[in-house]
């Protein structure tokens, strides 16, 4: 259990999944509710494909919620419903394939 609890808590930058059901900005202690965010998280730094438009819209303000609390972490688009979590230059200059939002 204590293995479960820490694959699905792992921090990502300054986010961390808590309980498996939401993701907290640790500095600001703010919470984003949204299991989207939650698995775009866990999977970092994988692109993870999303089935619906409400699904993407989720990720999308998800996106905008990390920019509004100057996380490091970005959410990048790869086009056709795939985005992934980057973090840091390296991954936020990776983009040769990712489509614009």
């Amino acid at each position: 259990m204590d293995r479960l609890d820490r694959m699905l808590d792992h921090p990502v930058a300054d986010l961390r999944v808590q309980d498996g059901t939401l993701v907290v900005h640790i500095p600001s202690q703010d919470q984003y509710h949204h299991r989207e965010a939650v698995r775009l998280v866990i999977r970092h730094p994988e692109i993870v494909t999303f089935h619906s438009e409400t699904a993407t819209r989720a990720i999308r303000r998800f996106g905008d919620w990390l920019a509004r609390h100057g996380s490091p972490a970005r959410v990048m688009s790869h086009g056709n419903r795939r985005y992934r979590l980057a973090v840091g230059d390296a991954e936020l200059d990776d983009v040769t394939h990712a489509a614009p939002r």
